[in-house]
């Protein structure tokens, strides 16, 4: 009966080690249970930032196409200028996100090679890079929204 009860105690005992009380230690890291929830939501914020305008990028593309035609079609040098800028702007944002993206970083990279602080920090400077990407990318199809719609409204005397 000893020989059973002297195993049962270690594995009870590495049982109780292992959940730590409240302060449980994540999967493979060295964060609490708070520490992955503020990570969490913190990669949350930043996800949520992305996924507002992830889907404009066929917005984006949409309005390109349409203004691009004008290029040939009009002889007024200045709105020929003016589709340029709107359609390099459009690119310039289009290629911030594509390059956000790349660079992006992953929860599980940033946990197995950062503390907690650190993780947190990183995660807030992502979520402002996104937030400039979102404004570059809302701006220049508002503005060659605009400029299409102007276009469309006046083609001859442009």
């Amino acid at each position: 009966m000893n020989r059973r009860i002297l195993p049962m105690l270690l594995l009870l005992s590495l049982l109780a080690y292992a959940c730590g009380g409240g302060q449980k230690a994540a999967e493979g890291g060295n964060f609490t249970e708070e520490q992955i929830k503020a990570q969490d939501e913190a990669f949350g914020r930043m996800m949520a930032v992305h996924d507002e305008v992830m889907p404009k990028l066929d917005d984006m593309n949409r309005v390109g196409r349409q203004l691009k035609p004008y290029l040939d079609s009009l002889d007024d040098k200045t709105v020929m200028e003016e589709i340029n800028l709107a359609l390099q702007k459009l690119e310039t944002a289009e290629d911030g996100m594509m390059e956000w993206m790349m660079a992006s970083p992953k929860i599980g990279q940033l946990r197995d090679s950062l503390g907690h602080e650190a993780v947190l920090g990183l995660l807030q400077a992502e979520e402002e890079k996104i937030a400039r990407v979102r404004d570059d990318m809302l701006n220049s199809l508002q503005s060659a929204e605009s400029l299409l719609a102007r276009i469309r409204e006046n083609p001859k005397a442009e």
